[in-house]
């Protein structure tokens, strides 16, 4: 993922922004809507912009990155998991929206910016539930989790990214290797380049006792991917980041994200809330002390894989600012699970 930057990746933050709004701009020409207003939502790995139409109905547009886990068989396969679970009543999930070609997948091209891979999605109206988190809510989140892990595509994956222990944390993990992260010390890069060895030890271990619980998964489904809806529902939107994986990683985002939620001041709640996000996931498929122990290793691969993220970002000079703190606390935390220093 690092490579030579090209010219549009040399701008900074607020020139790319600017520059890939045009291609959003040339994106809609592919559809059969008429766009009143395309506006701006996020631009990290990919950019989305939320767009209403004349008649008022509003779609989330998705431009993609370069790069390979965005290649055209790996989206057709995230899209094909989502026109299968959107076929299920009692799932909300962002349907995608064919073009004016009969595809879900489109090409858009700008001189400043390049060809890009381009879906387009159903809005799905709610609000994210880190505001109003309740135990009633986490019971459904588990619920919700765990139908997903057992509704999944009928087709084989073999393009999307693999979140197995390799994928995590091997030598050349899929999002980014953090055996060389920039700006630190060689003290600091031994002791998380000997962190990494560990917890991969660890997950190849249980990978291998238990193959049965790795299967096709979110990825990412912290609480800015999860929206409370009008009838109580929940639902899962950004399936960007699913792959081939641990089912117990699908778990260490929604945790990470209570924990930031509940903050210093609600913090006397946690367990409870977990206890209800357990039994709404125990309700639909088994748990045990062994998914409880890979669920630590998880954690530390889930920090670890986002150090390596980062490191491959040197196009986004938002995310290069937060590399030091990650490291600092990738430290801490090596220390006090593994007492590794």
């Amino acid at each position: 993922m690092n490579g030579t930057l090209n010219p549009f990746e040399k701008n900074n933050y607020l020139s790319q922004t600017r520059k890939i709004r045009k291609l959003a701009v040339e994106a809609m020409n592919l559809y059969s809507i008429h766009p009143v207003e395309i506006k701006f939502i996020g631009h990290t790995d990919n950019t989305t912009y939320r767009v209403t139409s004349s008649n008022n109905k509003k779609y989330l547009l998705r431009i993609h990155r370069q790069s390979d886990f965005d290649s055209n068989g790996a989206l057709q396969e995230e899209l094909e998991w989502l026109q299968f679970l959107s076929k299920k009543k009692f799932f909300n999930v962002p349907k995608p929206v064919v073009s004016k070609n009969n595809r879900v997948i489109e090409t858009a091209v700008t001189v400043e910016v390049g060809s890009r891979h381009v879906c387009l999605f159903e809005w799905i109206d709610g609000h994210f539930i880190d505001t109003s988190v309740t135990e009633k809510k986490m019971f459904k989140l588990g619920e919700l989790l765990a139908n997903l892990q057992t509704h999944i595509s009928p087709k084989k994956i073999k393009h999307r990214i693999s979140l197995d222990a390799e994928g995590l944390v091997g030598s050349n993990p899929k999002f980014g290797s953090i055996d060389s992260l920039t700006g630190i010390t060689t003290r600091q890069q031994k002791i998380i380049t000997q962190g990494r060895q560990f917890v991969l030890a660890k997950l190849l271990k249980f990978q291998k006792k238990f193959p049965n619980r790795l299967g096709l998964i979110h990825g990412d489904l912290h609480f800015g991917n999860i929206l409370s809806l009008k009838n109580g529902e929940l639902s899962a939107i950004d399936f960007d980041d699913c792959g081939f994986g641990f089912h117990a990683y699908d778990l260490v985002m929604p945790i990470i994200s209570l924990q930031s939620a509940l903050g210093e001041r609600r913090k006397q709640h946690m367990q409870r809330y977990l206890t209800a996000f357990f039994n709404g996931y125990k309700s639909i498929k088994s748990w045990d002390n062994d998914d409880d122990e890979v669920l630590v290793h998880l954690r530390i691969a889930r920090g670890m894989l986002m150090l390596g993220w980062i490191n491959s970002q040197p196009n986004n000079p938002r995310l290069s600012k937060i590399l030091m703190p990650r490291v600092v606390s990738m430290l801490k935390s090596l220390k006090r699970n593994y007492q590794i220093t």
